[in-house]
């Protein structure tokens, strides 16, 4: 305990879990893998399902999270209505506001503030070209953000420009294909993005 104190560390149930299976004694070692079944995965459900139905009722609640930010609906403020720079107390003020235990401390916030700008300082030009199969993201933030799949590329016959047919992800999974003009799709596009590592990212330059 002291040694999570020092070291900022939670400590999941799964430990606690993990340490009875090795010390537990024979009743868990003739029972085999049986214990995994019952009773670990089996209360693991019960107490999931029992953590929902007993915060369903309370819409403060942010359990489970997935569903809160789901629901939440956030005005994005653009670009142009800024008149001040995002500070370290604006985003640690908004974590407060969050009203959430999140296990992150006040420095690692700033940190990732701080590396987010010098990711921001970039500004990275828009794609000269449009390459079929390729990912493409418009770089915005939030629920605005929007990664799109080049399926094809075609020719229209008067006034001879081409078209980009696309499909929009969601849940990283590709929808409909539309059709937009090149000149408009390189305006919206920012750069070229993979998926890497369960991440999407800039692809190198």
């Amino acid at each position: 305990m002291l040694i999570m104190s020092i070291s900022r560390c939670l400590h999941p149930p799964g430990g606690a879990t993990a340490l009875s299976a090795v010390a537990g004694g024979e009743a868990i070692t003739t029972s085999g893998f049986e214990f995994v079944l019952f009773p670990v995965f089996f209360c693991s459900v019960v107490i999931v399902l029992v953590s929902v139905l007993l915060n369903l009722p309370f819409k403060w609640r942010l359990y489970p999270a997935h569903w809160f930010h789901l629901n939440k609906k956030v005005e994005p403020v653009t670009t142009k209505d800024r008149d001040a720079e995002l500070t370290s107390e604006d985003f640690l003020l908004a974590v407060q506001q969050h009203d959430s235990f999140i296990d992150v401390t006040e420095d690692s916030w700033v940190e990732l503030l701080e590396q987010a700008k010098v990711n921001a300082q970039k500004k990275p030009q828009h794609p000269e070209h449009i390459k079929p199969d390729a990912f493409y993201s418009n770089g915005k933030l939030g629920k605005n953000w929007q990664i799109r799949q080049v399926v094809r590329l075609e020719s229209e016959t008067y006034p001879k420009a081409k078209l980009v047919v696309y499909r929009t992800l969601k849940n990283n999974s590709p929808g409909v294909e539309q059709v937009q003009s090149l000149h408009t799709f390189l305006q919206w596009a920012r750069f070229e993005v993979i998926y890497e590592n369960h991440h999407w990212k800039r692809a190198r330059q």
